[in-house]
């Protein structure tokens, strides 16, 4: 022990100033490493204690802001989640109210600590509670597969109950299930979320539907189909002549009933009137009633080309002579070869082969 005192003793401001710079070494690296510092969180604001009967229309602001302060490495470990900021509504009634914020920090990690909100009041609309039904509507994307066509669509249940506050409640206009029967050939159910919307369409938030999701019915069955050319209905400008047409695409597929594909060998354009070379991209086509195009849209791309202009010949000037017409140079007959004295040569006997076997004829 006593060998242990007289160790301490020995030296002891050198031991002491040691042991301080090392302290200070240690607080130098940890406040590089792990410094003090403040973040931002938001926070949903949600209401409580509302009173029985009325229920919250809105919250604005809906969110608040609110600081941590404490070394990095443990507020980077707090998550959003434990922290919870709310307005009590107690006693309230319909209208807007503008009420406190207050924060529940919940389990924050030791050394954080919560600063408190940067906004202290919101602003939170109360509405009676408000139950009515709507009949479901079924609204369609896509299209069945060619030859094919959706004929009835059932929805399950086919009325729910929506509730909420009354301003809400009264804003819908119908329940809507949204389905996608893209390449559908056969009957199906489909099972989709319903959707509250007003008279214009849009969403409705803020409002429950009783139940939320809806079976939907497809019955999909055979029709009748034909392929057709496509018959350009064209006009030019005068004098010139079309040396191409194209179209694309060349042959459709038509659907309607047995009667009137019968009487359809081709599907007319509607009348085109172009004064040169062009390019339409959507040409719609002339469908009778109760005739459809069968998957694409009822329009094809048409590429017109005409022959060149042909180049007028110039004319002479009035009173200048007509250029001479050059006639066409008369053949000349062969002139027999001669002799040495002037004379032409007897003429050569014929062949044989010219006029048949001799001793057969004579």
């Amino acid at each position: 022990m006593k060998t242990l005192v007289r160790i301490f003793r020995h030296n002891w401001p050198l031991k002491l100033t040691a042991v301080a710079l090392a302290v200070l070494l240690w607080a130098v690296v940890l406040l590089k490493t792990n410094p003090w510092t403040v973040r931002r969180f938001e926070a949903t604001v949600e209401a409580r204690n509302v009173p029985e009967g009325l229920q919250v229309m809105s919250i604005t602001p809906p969110s608040v802001t609110v600081e941590l302060a404490g070394r990095r490495r443990t507020v980077d470990r707090v998550a959003k989640e434990s922290l919870r900021a709310y307005a009590g509504v107690g006693g309230r009634d319909v209208g807007e109210h503008e009420v406190a914020v207050l924060l529940e920090p919940g389990d924050l990690p030791r050394g954080v600590e919560a600063l408190g909100p940067t906004a202290y009041t919101v602003t939170v609309a109360l509405d009676k509670t408000d139950q009515q039904t709507r009949a479901v509507l079924v609204e369609t994307r896509g299209r069945t597969a060619p030859g094919f066509q959706a004929s009835r669509k059932r929805p399950r249940p086919n009325e729910v109950t929506i509730s909420g506050p009354r301003t809400l409640v009264q804003a819908v206009a119908s329940v809507v299930a949204v389905i996608d029967y893209s390449g559908t050939q056969a009957t199906r159910e489909f099972t989709c979320r319903l959707e509250a919307r007003d008279a214009r369409g849009m969403p409705v938030q803020g409002v429950a539907i009783d139940p939320p999701t809806a079976e939907v019915e497809v019955a999909v069955e055979a029709v009748n189909v034909k392929a057709v050319p496509v018959h350009v209905d064209l006009s030019g400008p005068r004098g010139r002549t079309v040396a191409a047409i194209d179209v694309s695409p060349l042959i459709v597929t038509i659907t309607g009933s047995p009667e009137a594909l019968r009487r359809i060998d081709s599907v007319p354009t509607r009348s085109l009137r172009v004064d040169g070379d062009t390019v339409l991209p959507n040409v719609e086509l002339q469908l009778p009633p109760g005739v459809s195009v069968v998957g694409d849209q009822p329009s094809v791309r048409v590429a017109v080309t005409f022959h060149p202009m042909p180049t007028p010949r110039p004319r002479p000037a009035a009173g200048a002579p007509a250029p001479p017409s050059e006639a066409p140079a008369a053949p000349t007959e062969p002139t027999a070869p001669k002799d040495d004295d002037g004379a032409a040569p007897p003429a050569s006997p014929p062949d044989k082969a010219d006029f048949g076997d001799s001793e057969g004829n004579g």
